[in-house]
């Protein structure tokens, strides 16, 4: 059972497989190898380093949960609990580019400003993308872009939004 600090230690290798495979899905819809994750996560100004990731990837125990808070908060359409989650038996999220649905409410999608369109629709490889242009001219602007850019994608992927995984 696990104990109150989150570690993979603490996870049948099940589970940490589980866990390694979502992680692993999650990099690979982004199109980037390890080191391009961590180099994009420090833009983002999320610790992340290459021999944990390693390791939660293939299932190993010996990671805790300051990084796998940080994945979870830097991985798209992740929180900080979804590795813990996902330890426990929960599905990982949809590796899947959040889109404008052709099932939205009429009038819905018609809400959503403009800006905010063009940030949904981005693939999370267009996203992570754009967030390393920005950081390559102001590393405070790219943070503040990708805590926007998630939290837009979030929103409007809620039920009743208009707007969903497809």
């Amino acid at each position: 059972m696990p104990s109150s600090r989150l570690r993979t230690a603490n996870y049948s290798p099940e589970a940490r497989q589980r866990l390694g495979d979502a992680v692993t899905k999650a990099r690979e819809a982004l199109s980037m190898s390890r080191p391009q994750l961590v180099a994009a996560a420090a833009t983002a100004g999320v610790a992340l380093n290459k021999k944990s990731l390693e390791l939660v990837e293939t299932g190993q125990p010996g990671v805790g949960q300051s990084f796998l808070y940080a994945l979870g908060r830097f991985l798209p359409a992740w929180t900080e609990d979804t590795p813990r989650m996902i330890l426990e038996g929960d599905d990982a999220p949809s590796s899947t580019p959040l889109a404008v649905s052709s099932h939205a409410a009429p009038g819905a999608v018609a809400d959503v400003p403009e800006k905010h369109r063009r940030i949904i629709a981005m693939t999370e490889r267009e996203l992570a993308e754009r967030i390393v242009e920005i950081a390559e001219v102001n590393p405070d602007a790219a943070v503040s872009y990708a805590e926007d850019a998630l939290r837009i994608r979030r929103e409007h992927a809620s039920p009743g939004a208009g707007i969903v995984v497809e």
